[in-house]
């Protein structure tokens, strides 16, 4: 089995499930199986927050009683080691690996902000960015109660709700800009990246352009740049290449049957 796994930390004493031991119950025909876990970026930034004692609960159980730990990128693999956990990288690819589409012909940059946890995207910030920037064009996205545009904002700024077309939300776009206070390796981004885009965000991400110390400034310095590229490059040809080989689903699948090491039949018998 594996589990791509959100934590509820301060839960996690109280509820056994939380370390999957409600699996094994040969009573109900649950047979001991392998365990992989699967870190992505929201788990590590909750694993910040816990207590030491429950951190040191979590690092013994990780090592004793999970056969793989598993994270998305070098970033987030150094983020874990620093709590005390070892994993190995696998990128968690996107359900669809988009072709390269032609990029619209006015730059417009695409961000991500959500209705749940909206603080967590600094969406004022989000907004001064687009305020500073009056000559390119920003699609918000990802909140299903916004939709348009709002006369108390920056008439740049566009509000897309929720996205159920992504293919055709990203040929409209010509980059995405992330910046939440704490990121791993985002789905959205790559989607992107294969379909030939550019983005700009807070972790390294390979072909993109990376603004750790986030601040308005930095950020709107590097959007100028992304569209300065944009113009003279055209469509991202080298992160589409690049992450088309990294997210192949054929070698996603094998890496997991590789850790999981499940045969149906010698199960069953």
């Amino acid at each position: 089995s594996i589990y791509v796994i959100g934590f509820y930390p301060e839960f996690a004493l109280q509820q056994d499930q939380m370390f999957l031991n409600n699996l094994y119950k040969p009573q109900e025909v649950r047979n001991a199986a392998k365990k992989v876990v699967h870190f992505v970026g929201t788990d590590i930034w909750q694993l910040y927050h816990v207590s030491l004692m429950n951190l040191r609960v979590y690092q013994n159980y990780f090592k004793n009683n999970v056969q793989k730990v598993l994270c998305e990128a070098d970033f987030t693999q150094a983020e874990l080691r620093e709590l005390g956990i070892d994993a190995e990288i696998v990128p968690l690819p996107p359900a669809k690996l988009y072709e390269i589409m032609s990029l619209p012909k006015e730059f417009t940059v695409a961000c991500y902000q959500p209705q749940m946890n909206g603080a967590f995207y600094r969406p004022e910030d989000m907004i001064e960015i687009a305020k500073r920037l009056p000559d390119i064009n920003f699609k918000f996205f990802g909140n299903p109660t916004k939709v348009g545009k709002d006369p108390a904002l920056p008439q740049n700024i566009e509000f897309c709700g929720y996205i159920n077309n992504m293919e055709a939300f990203i040929k409209d776009c010509s980059a995405i800009m992330r910046f939440p206070v704490h990121d791993g390796l985002p789905i959205s981004v790559l989607e992107f990246l294969l379909a030939g885009r550019y983005s700009v965000q807070s972790v390294p991400i390979q072909h993109t352009y990376c603004t750790p110390n986030f601040s308005v400034d930095s950020v709107v310095e590097a959007v100028k740049l992304l569209k300065e590229t944009c113009e003279k490059e055209g469509i991202n040809q080298i992160a589409s290449d690049y992450w088309r080989k990294e997210l192949n689903h054929d070698t996603y699948k094998n890496k997991i049957k590789e850790a999981t090491g499940y045969d149906p039949k010698s199960y069953w018998e």
